[in-house]
């Protein structure tokens, strides 16, 4: 349980107060040699950022009622809301996933057309979030050997869909592949190890990515382009089983075509997106039901995920 002091003083802290020398002291382990300088021992960080606290109304200005919270929560509205937006924003009293991230901006932006908020505001939460991304190594699990090695359970289940489609596999049915190996097998591995210390690495949904990064490194990389033919063969074998020799080509060639791609077809990309912004310096938003009477549209429909 977190001291009444350390409470205090978490409580106290401002935005000017965060520096890198107050979070490793707050949150990092340390090693304390002892008065000899012979025997080592690991010291546990002063609060951990999940320690529950309960905070009383208008400790933030975004804050209109107690809440029970967390370290790491209160000190990231401290920082980064009530510190950049005032009461602009309400108190986010949750671990923020990355698509939350993403809705997060898309509030901030929003409110910046509106001017609701200054653009330094918005200058100064993107400056603190880059500069914040130094720290992952206190506030990110790290990878255990059941995220970089597949356990017993997910073995035998592999084994198993391989032998049941083992028919579909040699004539390289992607489709029958992905639905019925692939699948099932990512389904298992994330409900196995959904309680795993590591498993935060991969919950938060940025990267690295459950369904790639995981997957090859551990599954089965799975299907693969072949540049020569243009059809995708299967392979089974996951990076940490290493790569089979009558595959190999097909690893070799990914190799390539993905530095091509990441390379030099970003000039691809570079040059469309210059030519969009050129077209769109004519395009304005009209009144509601106002009918410019074009017989050139397309129907979108709007989703929670491309709503903003």
């Amino acid at each position: 349980m977190i001291t009444n002091e350390l409470y205090d003083y978490i409580i106290s802290l401002r935005p000017n107060d965060i520096t890198k020398d107050l979070i490793y002291d707050l949150f990092s382990k340390r090693v304390d040699k002892g008065i000899d300088g012979k025997k080592t021992t690991i010291v546990p960080p002063k609060v951990y950022p999940s320690e529950p606290i309960t905070v009383k109304k208008d400790t933030l200005s975004n804050l209109k009622e107690d809440v029970k919270t967390t370290v790491g929560i209160y000190l990231f509205n401290m920082y980064f809301i009530d510190g950049c937006f005032g009461n602009k924003i309400n108190y986010i009293n949750k671990t923020l996933k990355s698509s939350e991230i993403k809705e997060l901006n898309s509030t901030i932006i929003n409110l910046l057309l509106k001017d609701r908020i200054e653009s330094k505001q918005f200058a100064l939460f993107q400056e603190r979030l880059v500069w914040f991304n130094n720290f992952t190594e206190i506030f990110i699990a790290g990878m255990t050997m059941s995220l970089l090695t597949p356990t017993k359970k997910i073995r035998e289940l592999k084994s198993k869909l391989l032998k049941e489609n083992k028919e579909a596999i040699e004539n390289n049915d992607i489709v029958t592949y992905v639905n019925n190996v692939e699948k099932p097998i990512l389904e298992a591995a994330r409900e196995e190890l959904k309680n795993d210390p590591g498993w935060p690495l991969y919950e938060l949904g940025s990267k690295p990515s459950f369904e790639n990064t995981y997957k090859n490194m551990v599954l089965g990389v799975g299907p693969i382009l072949n540049p020569a033919t243009g059809k995708y063969e299967i392979s089974t074998n996951s990076l940490s089983e290493g790569i089979p020799i009558d595959k190999y080509h097909l690893y070799a060639n990914s190799a390539i075509y993905s530095s091509y791609s990441r390379g030099v077809m970003t000039q691809y990309g570079g040059a469309r997106t210059k030519e969009l912004f050129a077209a769109l310096q004519s395009v304005y938003l009209d009144e509601p039901d106002y009918d410019c009477g074009t017989p050139f549209l397309k129907s979108v429909e709007l989703t929670k995920d491309n709503i903003h």
